[in-house]
């Protein structure tokens, strides 16, 4: 039985699209504010670290405060992650078009260099590894980005990544969230708050390798040795999956 558990990060200005998506999804969602801006990686820790609030939680989505999510996002969030109970979910990727979704299925496998921190989530029992790792970057290395952590966590550890397409998560503010990080596209995926649930109930999958540079490499520290080795670990699978978008 699948039981998902949602938080949401968010800093007092951006409470109105809080209250947006909470009445987009149709539930109360807790909101973990961060009323002294101490930092997105802090506050994604408070949100991940929750999942102990709720013992019957099988999974743990965290989402931005800036999210914006499909009519029937609860229904199809959980096809997804029934289907691939064992997968860290990112519902949104900015890195892939429309022309990338097999035949008869919108589920997507990819790099674990694609998760992206609109909205994602996790077994809970992989929550206490991710986070340590947080922890680590961010106390060390005073580094922010929780998704990218997520990407390191997932390719340390052989997790596979899934997303949709379509996207089931859009970023209302796309050029601040993604300022400096060489992205300034949103979901390119995204086809509008109605989705035909339909194709979810399928099985199958498809494997998507994006060729583009990842923002994570653009964002790598010489003297970071986590981020020199996950440099190696990109440039060896662009060896590898050379020639496969």
């Amino acid at each position: 039985m699948i039981n998902i558990g949602h938080r949401i990060i968010a800093v007092p200005e951006r409470m109105e699209y809080v209250h947006s998506l909470i009445n987009a999804i149709g539930t109360d969602i807790k909101v973990m504010l961060d009323t002294e801006h101490n930092g997105c990686m802090w506050n994604a820790i408070r949100a991940w670290e929750d999942y102990r609030s709720d013992p019957s939680a099988t999974h743990w989505c965290v989402m931005a405060d800036d999210t914006d999510v499909v009519d029937n996002y609860l229904t199809l969030e959980k096809m997804c992650i029934e289907r691939f109970p064992d997968a860290i979910w990112t519902f949104y990727s900015n890195e892939l078009n429309i022309n990338h979704r097999p035949e008869r299925t919108p589920y997507i496998r990819l790099s674990s260099l694609n998760i992206r921190g609109i909205a994602f989530a996790m077994p809970v029992h992989l929550i206490d590894g991710y986070v340590a790792l947080c922890k680590k970057m961010l106390s060390e290395y005073k580094y922010q980005r929780d998704d990218a952590t997520c990407r390191i966590y997932a390719l340390f550890n052989n997790i596979p990544v899934m997303t949709s397409i379509p996207n089931l998560v859009r970023s209302h503010e796309i050029k601040s969230a993604m300022s400096g990080h060489g992205i300034t596209h949103n979901s390119s995926t995204w086809q509008g708050k109605s989705v035909n649930p339909a194709p979810f109930l399928t099985m199958d999958y498809g494997e998507v390798y994006t060729a583009k540079k990842s923002a994570m490499e653009t964002h790598l520290h010489e003297d970071n040795p986590v981020h020199m080795e996950v440099k190696r670990q990109w440039q060896r699978m662009n060896v590898l999956r050379k020639g496969k978008l």
